[in-house]
């Protein structure tokens, strides 16, 4: 794992602070922290989704080429 790709515990904790932000655990919502987080969340799933889509097409590839030359 890489350090720009999130891991499921980095979207987790985002999660958890987006859910403290919208829904106060005894304090009020805080918009300024939502906004700050929702984009961070989305951006996080964007970069892990990605990472997973490349590893995939590597996997293809490689398989692939194990095909054509009968290893």
């Amino acid at each position: 794992m890489t350090a720009d790709e999130p891991d499921r515990t980095t979207i987790r904790q985002i999660e958890f602070e987006l859910e403290k932000a919208e829904h106060g655990m005894a304090l009020p919502y805080d918009p300024e922290r939502v906004g700050q987080l929702r984009p961070m969340l989305v951006e996080a799933r964007k970069r892990k989704l990605s990472h997973a889509a490349t590893k995939r097409r590597r996997g293809l590839g490689q398989a692939l080429v194990g095909i054509k030359t009968g290893d």
